[in-house]
């Protein structure tokens, strides 16, 4: 075993390894906020390590890597040969700090050769690497998925993006290209920002591949209550116990999803608004089995991601789905009613009531399609007149008039 790459660690060392990442954190300088809140969850992580270290008299190892994004020092629990946090002989490893020098890609290949070589001198079956806790698969690359892409990977997570369709994952990572150029040309993004951005996200057909060494998995799957529960229940069986587990959604309960997963506690609603690249709030949405844990964990996420969050219970429409869609479903009402035209519509909300966007263009931008689905389960669940969807909007979908994605809604649209 090559001392230089592997060697045992003390609570000390902790303590020095924290003052390193503290001095030599890369990237994210124009965020201050950003950087004080990884500095306070390393400084938890180490006083979490250390109590694990005095409590048990652990071996904790710790190697110097790079995983070609962040420079880092991964390091591995081993008690009595049996790796913490990991369930059966697993190593569990992490890169929750940094070292200056670590950048090739040839040190994170000495560092898999040493710990492979480590493994097997310990009888261990298998060595699972978790290469950053700072991996974040976004499941879905429709309209919200590649929006919650773009922001996780400005963020700095290094994002995979997961869809059964290869053709979307195509046009996502072009519609994020494209929304980068753009904010490039108006001077909100420098082009090496963009180019850092592009380079930490992968696309991915196969789903183990996507959820591989994620710390953070956001489902952004269609409004459909059993495709997500589905999908989520099959994630949960390919992460690890404390990976957090949440999902998109504008209204569906959030609490019937967690119990189709096990360790329900882990689960949270993240919904995010269209556009994701501009629109600055989230709702965390807590399900009756939600951990304090769990919300903590989705608002540090939230802001790092740059968004405002505000937190709700679980209840049909949340806070925000329950209002707009009883105003952008009236809206519709009174276009089927010769009431005005759409745009006036819009204009009367925008200037009348400083929206920055009317309802029948917000429909459009969103999908007529998912505010029917949204409406539909709104008006099953309250049984109030006000979400009973209108004729004309479920006519226009039935003829494919989707909105934007369609080309086609309240407005016509063109690339």
């Amino acid at each position: 075993m090559e001392e230089s790459i592997l060697r045992e660690a003390t609570v000390d060392d902790l303590d020095e390894l924290v003052a390193l990442w503290a001095h030599y954190v890369r990237g994210h300088q124009h965020n201050p906020a950003y950087r004080q809140l990884t500095k306070d969850a390393l400084v938890h992580r180490r006083r979490a390590y250390a109590a694990y270290i005095e409590r048990t008299d652990a071996t904790v190892f710790v190697l110097a890597c790079s995983d070609g994004g962040l420079d880092g020092m991964i390091t591995c629990f081993v008690e009595d040969n049996v790796p913490y946090f990991q369930p059966g002989r697993y190593a569990r490893v992490q890169t929750p700090f940094v070292r200056p020098g670590a950048r090739r890609r040839g040190n994170l290949r000495r560092l898999l050769r040493a710990a492979t070589r480590w493994a097997r001198e310990e009888g261990m079956t298998e060595m699972r690497l978790w290469m950053s806790p700072e991996t974040l698969a976004v499941l879905g690359a429709g309209t919200m998925g590649h929006g919650i892409a773009q922001i996780a990977a400005l963020a700095g997570y290094h994002t995979h993006l997961f869809d059964v369709d290869g053709d979307a994952l195509v046009r996502a990572v072009q519609r994020i290209d494209a929304n980068l150029g753009k904010g490039v040309s108006l001077g909100k993004l420098d082009e090496a920002l963009r180019q850092e951005a592009l380079e930490r996200i992968s696309t991915h057909l196969d789903l183990d591949e996507a959820v591989d060494a994620a710390h953070f998995v956001i489902e952004a799957a269609p409004e459909r209550l059993e495709l997500k529960c589905d999908l989520l229940a099959s994630v949960a069986a390919r992460v690890p116990g404390d990976a957090l587990l949440a999902t998109n959604t504008s209204s569906l309960s959030i609490s019937a999803i967690a119990r189709a997963v096990p360790a329900p506690e882990r689960v949270v609603g993240m919904h995010f608004f269209n556009p994701v690249h501009i629109m600055a709030l989230l709702e965390i949405v807590r399900a009756e089995t939600t951990s304090t844990e769990t919300v903590d964990r989705a608002l540090a996420v939230a802001r790092r991601l740059g968004k405002t969050p505000i937190v709700v219970n679980d209840v049909p429409g949340f806070a925000s789905s329950r209002l707009g869609i009883a105003l952008g479903l009236e809206a519709i009402r009174m276009v089927e009613e010769g009431v005005a035209s759409a745009a006036d519509i819009d204009t009367a909300m925008e200037l009348g009531y400083r929206h920055p966007m009317g309802p029948l263009r917000l429909t459009d931008l969103v999908g007529l399609d998912v505010r029917l689905d949204i409406a539909r389960y709104l008006y099953h669940e309250l049984g109030t007149a006000r979400f009973e969807p209108p004729k004309l909007l479920e006519r226009m979908v039935e003829e494919g008039k989707l909105g934007k994605k369609s080309g086609e809604g309240f407005y016509r649209w063109e690339e």
